[in-house]
């Protein structure tokens, strides 16, 4: 279930498992698993990166237009 997104919140209560960790023992992710969450751990933070470079380069122009103005 969790390699299909569900969240591991939801399996421990559809499992009936008190703690995270019976979850953790039963759950058995192999190696493409970690690959692909280690993808998809990339892609978001190279969106994150390029959202905030985006931001920073608009926040420097706006600020380099207010100084010229004075």
């Amino acid at each position: 279930m969790v390699a299909n997104g569900v969240s591991l919140r939801a399996v421990q209560q559809i499992g009936g498992w008190t703690s995270l960790r019976m979850v953790e023992r039963y759950a058995h992710a192999d190696d493409a698993e970690h690959a692909r969450a280690v993808r998809v751990t990339h892609a978001h933070t190279e969106a994150a990166t390029k959202t905030v470079t985006a931001d920073s380069a608009a926040a420097a122009g706006s600020a380099d237009s207010d100084s010229s103005n004075s």
